[in-house]
């Protein structure tokens, strides 16, 4: 998301809906690509996408009390920052970036009644990794499987987290 539109969205968000009771922020994209490969510009990309972005929209809508007392932030990471992988030096580190933000603003933001929690989902069954599965050998798919403790995991369960931390 671009600050423009994260101002945008603040902007007209009391009109259009009123006070937010809770947010959910799933902004992210990953590439896999060596260390030795990487450029600063594809850490800052990634950062601003996974991490910026979501902060940056939050800031926004904090600055214009778009927020109910006892609202929620909940925003989307991956447990696989925790876990480590090959290639994705980019993409953890600024997912490391986004939990480290987001207790900070925990912190900052209990005193106006306000809850931020994240959710560190594994690989879930969803038709953008069934695309992804079905390009890669069956033994790359393998692979990713086993890195998933208890598989790939349900859409539907990541969504009842996030309704329950809302």
């Amino acid at each position: 998301m671009h600050t423009e539109s994260g101002l945008f969205f603040a902007n007209e968000c009391p009109h259009l809906t009123g006070k937010i009771e809770g947010l959910i922020s799933s902004l992210g994209y990953e590439t896999t690509l060596p260390v030795n490969m990487m450029k600063p510009k594809d850490y800052l990309s990634m950062s601003n996408t996974n991490a910026i972005s979501g902060f940056e929209l939050k800031r926004q809508l904090i600055r214009k009390k778009c927020f109910n007392d006892k609202s929620s932030l909940v925003f989307m990471a991956s447990v696989m920052w925790i876990v480590g992988q090959m290639g994705k030096v980019g993409c953890y580190s600024s997912k490391g970036a986004l939990i480290s933000g987001m207790r900070a603003m925990a912190l900052e933001l209990v005193s106006y009644g306000i809850k931020v929690n994240s959710i560190l989902p594994s690989v879930c069954k969803t038709h953008l990794i069934e695309r992804m599965f079905s390009k890669l050998s069956s033994e790359k798919t393998e692979e990713i499987t086993k890195m998933q403790s208890l598989g790939p995991g349900d859409p539907e369960d990541v969504a009842l987290a996030a309704v329950y931390l809302w």
